[in-house]
C-alpha cells in the first residue's frame, strides 16, 4: 500500500464519531495495561496509544493474544500472519508482529500515518475494493456497510460491530491522552504565514493545552481547579481567534480549540454557579406580627 498522507488527512477531518462514548469507556479499560503498551512502544518505536488501539481490534486487548491476528501467544499463528510464535509474553509478541510490518522504521507518527499503519496491519482488502476499512473508520460516518468476516471471505451486507482506529484516536483526544499532529503540508495564510509541519507527535496547541494541564495536575480537582480552568477560558479564547485568524491551524488543532472553548465556558458557568452556592442566603424582611 502507498501511503497518500492528503487522501487519510481529508477522511479524518470529515470523520464525525458515532460512537465516542462507547469509545472512551472502552479506552479507559484498556488503559490499565498502559505500562505494557509503553514497552513495545521502547522497543519498537511505535506508538503506545496505536498498539494499544491494535490490541483492541485484534482481541479486545486480551494479553494472552498475539497482537498481529488475535490468536493465542503458545501456539504458532494460523492466520495472517501466520507461522509466527510461540511466545512468552504479550510483549514480544507484539515486537514479533509490528517488526514483521515495518513499523519499527516509521518516524512520522502523525495522525495520518497512523492511520495509514492500521490500515496495513489490518491487511489491503478493503481498498483493493475501493471501500472505506472498517478496521479504520467504523465508529463513524466514513463507514457504513461492508466486512471481511474471515480471511479471505467479503460480505458487502455485514457490518463491522467494532470501534474503528479513528474513533478510538478521536477518544483519546477527547479524553485528553493524546495530542498528535495531523499537519502533514505546510499551510500558507493570506497574511503570508507559513507553518510547516512537525513529525514528532507534538503542535504549537498540544504544547499550550500540555503547560495548561501540567498547572492544574499539581491541584485537585475541587473548586480551586474548576475556578483555575474557568480562567484558562479568555486567553483560550484569544488564542483560538489568533490562530483562525493566521490560518494556521489545521482541522485537527482547529476542532482541538473549540472543544476546548466549550469546555472553559461550561466550567466558568460552573464556577459561577459554585460561588452563588456559597454566597450568603439572602435576609428575608420582618413580617408584621398580625
Amino acid at each position: 500500500m502507498i501511503y497518500n498522507s492528503t487522501e487519510i488527512l481529508e477522511k479524518w477531518n470529515k470523520a464525525k464519531p458515532l460512537r465516542l462514548v462507547a469509545a472512551k469507556a472502552r479506552l479507559l479499560k484498556l488503559t490499565k495495561n498502559k505500562a505494557r503498551y509503553v514497552e513495545v512502544q521502547r522497543r519498537t518505536g511505535v506508538p503506545w496509544w496505536l498498539i494499544m488501539c491494535l490490541h483492541e481490534r485484534e482481541s479486545s486487548g486480551d494479553m494472552t493474544t498475539y497482537l498481529g491476528n488475535g490468536e493465542p501467544l503458545d501456539r504458532v499463528t494460523n492466520l495472517v500472519p501466520k507461522g509466527r510464535g510461540p511466545f512468552k509474553t504479550f510483549e514480544d509478541g507484539a515486537v514479533d508482529a509490528l517488526v514483521h510490518e515495518g513499523f519499527h522504521k516509521i518516524t512520522d507518527w502523525s495522525i495520518p500515518r497512523a492511520l495509514w499503519a492500521a490500515e496495513v496491519f489490518n491487511g489491503a482488502g478493503y481498498r483493493n475494493r475501493g471501500v472505506p476499512s472498517p478496521y479504520v473508520w467504523a465508529g463513524t460516518n466514513q463507514y457504513s456497510t461492508g466486512k471481511y468476516t474471515s480471511d479471505g471471505h467479503y460480505d458487502a451486507g455485514a457490518t463491522d460491530k467494532q470501534l474503528g482506529i479513528a474513533v478510538m484516536f478521536q477518544g483519546l483526544i477527547s479524553l485528553g491522552m493524546l495530542a498528535v499532529n495531523a499537519l502533514t503540508t505546510p499551510s500558507t495564510s493570506g497574511a503570508g504565514v507559513v507553518v510547516s509541519p512537525t513529525t514528532t507527535g507534538t503542535n504549537f496547541v498540544a504544547t499550550i493545552i500540555g503547560a495548561a494541564l501540567t498547572v492544574l495536575g499539581a491541584q485537585s480537582f475541587g473548586a480551586d481547579a474548576i475556578h483555575t480552568i474557568a480562567a484558562l477560558g479568555g486567553p483560550i479564547a484569544i488564542l483560538a481567534g489568533v490562530l483562525n485568524q493566521l490560518h494556521i491551524t489545521g482541522g485537527s488543532n482547529a476542532n482541538t480549540i473549540a472543544q476546548l472553548v466549550a469546555l472553559t465556558e461550561q466550567v466558568t458557568q460552573m464556577a459561577a454557579e459554585m460561588d452563588k452556592a456559597k454566597a450568603p442566603a439572602p435576609v428575608a424582611d420582618a413580617v408584621p406580627a398580625s
